[in-house]
């Protein structure tokens, strides 16, 4: 089974960039907490939930929701979730052992979905339209349901190799890194829309890369 290597060491240098961005004045206005709202396309490659093979590409739908807070002028530190949506994954080429006879080689189909959750830090600079970078370290969760191995070689096209082969379903478990960087419009004093593209690894079973495009929305309270 292959797994994505999570770059814990690229991450904390991302964290450190966020830190380091203060040379260009900002407006991160300390003391203010903001509620994040999101939504975007993900672009994603991952390793196969049951068996051997390569990588294999597709797209999801994702949602986002969390918190930041302004620790200091120049950085704010936040909390926050995802979900991708169910969506159909194939994966060609997928070795699969059987207990007591030969590997099965053939298409494993199934319906992915992903959760995770985070923590990290932010740091924008600018006034009314901002570069803001982003980092932080989480947890991600995958359901592969409906899961099938079908023989391509089968006569009258690909058929299943029947039931048992694989599980109906697995969820798996592994950590997730994800940086970004991106643009925030300062919409009202209280409002901002973003655009912060992200990349994201997440770790063990079934684990990938994904490149996620989301745009936010975002509310911030002041005085706290």
């Amino acid at each position: 089974m292959t797994s994505s290597a999570i770059p814990f060491r690229s991450v904390a240098a991302a964290l450190a960039a966020v830190t380091l961005l203060a040379a260009v004045p900002a407006r991160a206005d300390r003391g203010a907490l903001s509620l994040d709202a999101g939504a975007g396309l993900v672009v994603a490659s991952l390793n196969p939930p049951v068996g051997s093979g390569p990588a294999q590409s597709g797209v999801l739908y994702e949602g986002r929701l969390g918190l930041r807070y302004a620790v200091s002028n120049l950085l704010e530190v936040y909390l926050g979730g995802y979900y991708d949506m169910q969506a159909p994954w194939s994966y060609s080429g997928d070795v699969v052992p059987v207990a007591g006879s030969a590997p099965l080689t053939g298409t494993l189909q199934s319906q992915m979905a992903g959760w995770g959750a985070e923590g990290g830090a932010r740091r924008c600079a600018g006034p009314a339209l901002r570069l803001c970078l982003t980092a932080g370290r989480g947890a991600a969760m995958r359901l592969s349901s409906r899961m099938d191995l079908l023989n391509p070689n089968a006569a009258g096209g690909p058929a299943s190799y029947g039931a048992g082969v694989v599980p109906g379903s697995i969820t798996s478990f592994g950590p997730m890194a994800e940086v970004g960087a991106g643009f925030e419009w300062l919409v009202t004093d209280h409002q901002t829309v973003a655009l912060t593209p992200l990349v994201r690894a997440v770790g063990g079973t079934g684990g990938g890369v994904y490149l996620v495009l989301p745009v936010t929305w975002s509310y911030s309270w002041y005085g706290f």
